[in-house]
């Protein structure tokens, strides 16, 4: 009775969390003026991992973010790669976490893009789980003809 109750309050807690990451979110405009790509708006929440709903000692953080294109010639992006604040490093399951994307983006588009990573959130407090820096930075790897 007491270990149902326990995990009510821990559901409870991490639902409320996840609901005020994805109101409060990232927001972040990283530009590169010289390639005319844009990471516009980057949205993140933290949450349990799909299909291991009952294990709270591995979380996901998952991300949205939008790629624009800026220019008017196409950009054929292949992949993009978080990179990870260090702490956060240290806790991640998977290490290669980059994203093969594969796809153009058109002059003056934009393109959505989601990823989720999985961590291990053992002995971690919420309050530590919030001050942990997720990711610093994306790493882009694109393709485009220059005439």
């Amino acid at each position: 009775m007491e270990e149902m109750y326990l995990k009510r309050i821990l559901v409870t807690i991490l639902f409320v969390f996840c609901v005020t990451l994805i109101f409060s979110g990232c927001s972040s405009n990283l530009n590169d003026e010289n390639n005319n790509i844009k990471i516009g708006t980057i949205v993140t929440s933290i949450g349990s991992v799909e299909g291991d709903e009952n294990n709270f000692n591995r979380q996901a953080l998952k991300y949205t973010l939008y790629l624009i294109n800026n220019g008017e010639d196409d950009i054929f992006v292949i992949s993009i790669e978080p990179i990870l604040g260090k702490d956060f490093s240290e806790i991640v399951e998977t290490k290669n976490n980059k994203l093969v994307v594969n796809k153009n983006i058109s002059g003056k588009q934009s393109m959505e893009i989601k990823g989720v990573i999985v961590f291990d959130a053992t002995n971690l407090s919420k309050q530590e789980i919030i001050d942990l820096i997720f990711i610093e930075e994306f790493k882009i790897t694109e393709e485009r003809v220059i005439t």
